[in-house]
């Protein structure tokens, strides 16, 4: 029996959004569990689509002692501040203090982490990391689908596991794969060398999607290439509204065989690369997307629009009002929109009561990109606590706990509302105020492509929106300054 240290710190940074990530963000419950030490990490992320909860299982099921330090994970937004990171930091490097004599520590990030004074966020958690537990105790981490994987990160890890698919349906088996591999560092004491390839060019998120070809495909062989001496082979596509160097897509491969590890890599990338001009679809104006959907519509589900740029999971703030008011405009029948996040609205309504109307300036309240709020009045449909279990694959298992939530309406348009921002990946969301989805002719949804785990099936087309917000669904819209300066944006190269 081994005795493992497990910690982890979560945060997808969009560099671009005008929200930042405080502590208190690290501490508060959503879909994920709040800030946990100790044995409650294991407690209250027991049984979620977590890699920490899947490394933990499989871990105890191999016989290990585990000690947990602190995990935590904070919505996606802008960078993280450094008072915040340096206080998760210092509980994380007390847990390891603490622990005494470890055998192994498995590391549950991110990997698109920006600190407010380092670009690096989880490059620098890696370094110190190591620092305390020395050169000879094996590290492996798990990595978010869109890690921004730097040089930096590697060379402080003895393996690397990437999840497998967007939706992230996999994250608990990520976790589980990464048990595995600790324990076999553990039990044969070879050394690991971990091997990197940079791809040339961006993925936007849309299109990053393992539902659909190229990234399909390039995932459903990744395990072939997984050969003896190699632990994990990975890859990453990146976070494009990130401004960093090491931004984009990548390989990552661990294993004891340097030669096979190297050779890996370099064919992981290649096959990244010999499908850059599949990586593309098609960004809707909102005015457009709905009169597409008004000819799509045919009774058998919803027409779902994908109000990507306010998507809270790539850093928006879920409140920008672009798609809702084109479908005032329209008149869509039978519509609903949601998630927003807009507190005031929230306490409004219960305030005014269940068939009772209020008047107010909705939405918008960083008028991100031009967008302003929705003067109107709205009647109170529904009323609820915010707090429900998931019932879809990505959030599977999560007790969900949104803040006091409320369903509106206003010219006609349904409009459900919480307290605090989070992507519209799950039914329940909308089920928790009495709502139907499958029974809705439209749906927007603020979501980029988690969304697709729980409602693809009930779709008659999905149509991705580019409205205003801060995820930018076009990387060649973004300001870069700090990415490498020979990185290819979308569109994809020309055909020869």
């Amino acid at each position: 029996m081994a005795h493992i240290a497990v910690g982890g710190f979560h945060h997808e940074t969009n560099t671009f959004a005008p929200s930042i990530a405080t502590y208190d963000d690290f501490v508060a419950s959503d879909a994920w569990p709040g800030l946990c030490a100790g044995g409650d990490i294991f407690e209250k992320t027991h049984g979620i689509n977590l890699p920490v909860a899947g490394f933990a299982e499989q871990a105890k099921n191999l016989g290990h002692k585990l000690t947990g330090l602190i995990w935590c994970a904070a919505p996606p937004s802008g960078p993280v501040e450094g008072p915040a990171f340096e206080t998760v930091m210092e509980q994380m490097l007390s847990g390891l203090r603490d622990a005494g004599s470890i055998d192994g520590l498995f590391m549950d990030l991110h990997g698109a982490m920006v600190v407010e004074n380092f670009a690096d966020g989880d490059g620098e958690i890696l370094k110190r990391v190591r620092h305390a537990i020395g050169p000879e105790v094996p590290l492996v981490v798990a990595l978010d689908f869109h890690a921004n994987i730097s040089p930096a990160m590697c060379v402080h890890v003895d393996g690397v596991v990437v999840y497998r698919t967007y939706p992230h349906v996999d994250m608990f088996e990520t976790g589980e794969r990464a048990a595995n591999i600790l324990n076999q560092i553990i039990i044969d004491g070879k050394k690991r060398f971990v091997a990197l390839a940079q791809g040339k060019f961006l993925v936007p998120l849309a299109w990053q999607s393992t539902l659909s070809e190229p990234a399909k495909g390039i995932y459903a062989g990744l395990d072939q290439l997984e050969t003896p001496g190699i632990d994990a082979l990975s890859i990453a596509m990146g976070f494009p509204p990130a401004d960093v160097f090491d931004c984009g897509p990548a390989a990552v491969v661990s294993g004891a065989d340097e030669n096979a590890v190297k050779k890996a890599a370099a064919t992981a990338i290649g096959l990244l690369a010999d499908s850059e001009n599949d990586f593309a679809g098609t960004l809707y104006q909102p005015d457009d997307a709905l009169r597409l959907a008004d000819k799509i519509f045919d009774g058998n589900g919803p027409v779902i629009l994908a109000d990507t740029q306010d998507n809270p999971g790539g850093g928006g703030d879920g409140d920008t009002t672009g798609l809702l008011k084109a479908m005032i405009n329209a008149n869509v029948k039978n519509a609903v929109a949601g998630i927003f996040a807009e507190p005031i609205a929230v306490k409004n309504a219960i305030e005014a009561g269940i068939n009772q109307s209020f008047e107010m300036d909705f939405g918008s309240t960083k008028r991100f990109g031009g967008d302003t709020p929705l003067k109107a009045r709205f009647k109170v449909l529904a009323l609820g606590s915010g707090k429900f279990k998931a019932q879809g694959p990505f959030f599977a298992g999560a007790e969900i706990d949104l803040g006091p939530m409320a369903l509106l309406e206003t010219s006609g348009v349904k409009i459900a509302v919480s307290t605090k921002k989070q992507q519209a990946a799950d039914r329940a969301m909308f089920r928790h105020l009495g709502i139907e989805p499958e029974k809705c002719s439209v749906l927007a949804l603020k979501s980029s492509v988690h969304f697709r785990a729980d409602f693809e099936e009930i779709a008659a087309d999905i149509l991705v929106v580019e409205a205003p917000g801060a995820n930018i669904a076009d990387p060649r819209k973004l300001d870069y300054k700090n990415i490498r300066p020979d990185i290819r944006r979308f569109p994809p190269k020309d055909k020869p």
